[in-house]
């Protein structure tokens, strides 16, 4: 034992020496672990702030602005005699045969031949067919709303005749055009029990229509007036 503290006591520089060397060892060890500095030298340190729920919540999403309905061009109603010669509506045979208020008519009987040629019978025969035709594009068109639905389901008109809707049931009809085609019936059209409603349509073409309450479609074919009354 006197040996060994003997021995210390003779080498107690060199072994506060090598305690030394062993500290600063660990201590350049200690700092190599530390993290590099994140803000370069010279440059000031913005202290980090906490974001509250405000700060990260979601900006909110507009909602996607729905586009209007596309306008519809409706076929032109009012009819006006300073429209002559102008065709307004599709497929106008003579836009000068014209009523007094503007609507389209159909051309007056009297297109037959009268040629020598010709036998009487021919003639007469012609005569009958065109007064008849002439008389029938004058007609006023009527379409009956009972309980089974449109009464003629499809029916046929002239442009410029009149067309009634007769609603004969005892419930309102509230009728819309399923194909816009004519601006007298754009929208929805009330038809109380017992009522009509009516209009003169100024376009060629088929019209298809449905009542909401019963869900009953039915059509309107229409024809153009001013074609010849007989065809050869």
């Amino acid at each position: 034992m006197k040996t060994i503290v003997g021995f210390i006591k003779r080498n107690a520089a060199v072994f506060l020496l090598g305690l030394i060397i062993l500290v600063i060892f660990v201590a350049i060890i200690l700092s190599g672990l530390k993290p590099a500095p994140s803000v370069p030298p010279g440059f000031k340190k913005v202290e980090e702030t906490i974001f509250t729920e405000r700060d990260t919540a979601q900006p909110p999403q507009e909602e996607p602005k729905t586009q209007p309905p596309a306008k519809v061009d409706y076929a032109p109603q009012t009819a006006s005699p300073e429209n002559k010669g102008k065709p307004y509506f599709y497929g106008e045979y003579n836009p000068n045969l014209r009523d007094t208020q503007g609507y389209p008519k159909p051309p007056e009987p009297g297109a037959y031949k009268k040629s020598t040629e010709q036998y009487p019978e021919i003639i007469e025969s012609q005569r009958l067919a065109e007064e008849e035709e002439y008389a029938r594009r004058l007609q006023t068109v009527t379409i009956n709303f009972t309980d089974t639905g449109f009464n003629p389901t499809d029916a046929t008109a002239y442009t410029g005749q009149k067309v009634v809707f007769v609603n004969k049931t005892d419930k309102d009809m509230l009728m819309v055009q399923a194909t816009p085609i004519h601006e007298a019936l754009s929208g929805e059209i009330l038809i109380k029990p017992g009522q009509t409603f009516e209009f003169r349509p100024l376009i060629n073409g088929r019209a298809a229509y449905v009542e909401l309450n019963m869900q009953k479609y039915g059509t309107l074919y229409v024809q153009d007036v001013t074609l010849p009354l007989v065809t050869e």
